[in-house]
């Protein structure tokens, strides 16, 4: 085995235990609720929540949602960010994911503000980033907080906490650069958000030569342990 693939197998190895330790912390919540800008929303215990992961706060709070417009978040999660969305101003906000628990767990959560957002169109898909998402459809913005730590085995042999985490090979990453355009309005904006602490770098640099097309860093956003997200703008 030369040199680079034994670097890529130690790095998988030394992020498997902080896998763990977010699985076990995430698992150990239960079924709970959690408040976000005064609206009291519920987590699973098998879908990643905010309070686990801090950073989706603050991309909830400063994320520029197109106001009056549509917004499309793959890998929605609870479906926080859509709804924070839908409460920002957006006609159109749709979230995507390929767990089925995260779409009811977002569906739980839009079922607890449907009056409130009763003039704007919400919709959660389970999908495999645009897989459920008509070719027809675009959006004024799409964003995707990324699962950059590198997976060891295929997509279809984890379970659903590690494919909210991983993406083998950057796979999954390659495939949103490739098929992004086609979702785009004229104009619209694409983001992305990655975390350098867990991710590799050369492969990253890889895949964006490779789908020939450029970041612009928008903001950096602080996560728990130290695991801090750079926003990307898509260019």
């Amino acid at each position: 085995m030369d040199c680079a693939k034994l670097s890529q197998a130690d790095e998988i190895e030394d992020q498997e235990g902080i896998l763990q330790k977010v699985k076990e912390q995430n698992i150990s919540l239960g079924k709970h609720e959690f408040e976000f800008n005064n609206h009291i929303y519920i987590g699973y215990p098998t879908v990643y929540s905010p309070q686990i992961f801090s950073d989706t706060f603050q991309i909830a709070q400063n994320f520029p949602f197109p106001a009056g417009g549509s917004f499309l978040e793959i890998g929605t999660g609870c479906g926080l960010i859509v709804l924070e969305a839908a409460f920002k101003g957006c006609k159109k906000v749709v979230g995507t994911d390929i767990s089925e628990e995260s779409i009811s767990n977002s569906q739980e959560n839009l079922a607890r503000f449907t009056s409130q957002l009763k003039d704007t169109q919400v919709e959660f898909y389970i999908s495999d980033i645009f897989s459920a998402i008509p070719k027809d459809e675009k959006y004024n913005t799409i964003f995707w907080n990324f699962p950059c730590q590198l997976g060891s085995k295929p997509h279809d042999e984890m379970d659903m906490l590690e494919r909210a985490f991983k993406d083998t090979g950057y796979i999954l990453l390659k495939r949103y650069f490739q098929e992004i355009k086609d979702y785009l309005e004229v104009g619209g904006n694409a983001y992305l958000c990655w975390h350098p602490a867990v991710a590799n770098k050369e492969l990253f640099q890889k895949v964006i030569d490779e789908t020939n097309i450029e970041l612009v860093e928008v903001s950096q956003i602080q996560g728990p342990n130290d695991v801090n997200g750079i926003m990307y703008m898509i260019k």
